[in-house]
C-alpha cells in the first residue's frame, strides 16, 4: 500500500506553519527523496510521519493505519529510523543489528529474530565484520550497519535523515544503493532527507520538494524541470543529458 499524508499542517509556535496543509501518496517498493532549502519543514514533516512530533489524527496513514492512534511499540513494528548521527553501542556488528529486533522480543531473543539478523548482515555483505566492534569501523560500514539495524525491524517504512551526509563519494553512492536495492526487491517504502540534487536525479524513484511549507512537487526525478528548482532553490540551474543521466549544475552567473 504505502504512506498517505492528508491535509497535515505543524507549527511550533502559534501562527507560525512549518508545515501549511500538506497532503502526499508514497507507494511502497519506492525510494523517495525529500529536498528543498533548509528550514522548508522537511525534518519536520518526517518526524510527524514517524511520530517524533505529535500530527493531529487522520493526517497520517501508514498502509491504510492511522499511525497517530498508534502505540509505540506497534509503530516501532512499522516504521525504523535511521538518524544523521548514528549512534551505536558498543557490540560487535551482529549484536548492533540484532537490536532492531528490540519490537519483537520478550526475554530475549528468538531462533527467529537470530536468523533474520544473519539474513540481513548477508543481505548487506557485512559477514566479514559481523563479529567485530562497531565503533572500530569506518564511517561507511557503521551507515551500512545502522541501515541493517533498521532493516531488523522488518519495517514497511524506512526513514533515513541525511544518510549521506557524513560519507566519502563511493560510500554515498554504494549507501544509496543499498537503501534503493532494499525498497525494491522487499517492497518497503525508503524516505530519506537529502540535499545533493545529483543523487536525487541518479538514483532516486520519487522527489518531493518543499517550499515555504507546501509541496511543490512530487514525482518522478526525470519530471523536475530547471524552472522548479529554481523555484525551490532561489538560483538558477540547469539540467543536461550526460550518458543517459540527468546532471545538474549552478549556473556561474548567479
Amino acid at each position: 500500500m504505502g504512506l498517505e499524508v492528508k491535509n497535515l499542517s505543524y507549527a511550533y509556535e502559534k501562527d507560525k506553519l512549518v508545515l501549511d496543509n500538506i497532503s502526499l501518496t508514497l507507494e511502497d517498493g519506492k525510494c523517495v527523496g525529500i529536498i528543498g532549502k533548509n528550514g522548508v519543514g522537511k525534518t519536520t514533516l518526517m518526524k510527524c510521519i514517524i511520530s517524533l512530533l505529535k500530527a493531529n489524527r487522520d493526517t497520517i496513514f501508514l498502509d491504510g493505519k492511522d499511525i497517530t492512534l498508534m502505540k509505540a511499540k506497534d509503530r516501532a513494528k512499522l516504521i525504523s529510523y535511521v538518524p544523521q548521527s548514528i549512534s551505536l553501542p558498543d557490540v560487535s556488528t551482529f549484536d548492533a543489528v540484532l537490536l532492531g529486533r528490540l519490537p519483537y522480543m520478550k526475554l530475549e531473543a528468538s531462533q527467529h529474530d537470530l536468523e533474520i539478523s544473519e539474513k540481513i548482515i548477508k543481505d548487506l555483505e557485512l559477514e566479514e565484520l559481523a563479529f567485530r566492534n562497531v565503533n572500530e569501523l569506518s564511517g561507511g560500514q557503521r551507515q551500512k550497519v545502522a541501515i541493517a539495524r533498521a532493516l531488523a525491524q522488518e519495517p514497511s517504512l524506512l526513514y533515513l535523515d541525511e544518510p549521506t551526509s557524513n560519507l566519502d563519494l563511493k560510500n554515498q553512492i554504494d549507501a544509496i544503493k543499498i537503501i534503493r536495492r532494499v525498497a525494491h526487491e522487499q517492497n518497503k517504502l525508503a524516505i530519506m532527507n537529502i540535499q545533493d540534487i545529483n543523487i536525487a536525479l541518479s538514483y532516486l524513484d520519487i522527489v518531493v520538494i518543499l517550499k515555504d511549507s507546501k509541496v511543490l512537487f512530487s514525482g518522478r526525478p526525470a519530471e523536475l524541470t530547471e524552472e522548479i528548482l529554481k523555484e525551490a532553490f532561489g538560483v538558477s540551474i540547469s539540467i543536461i543529458e550526460d550518458q543517459g543521466k540527468r546532471i545538474a549544475y549552478l549556473n556561474e552567473e548567479v
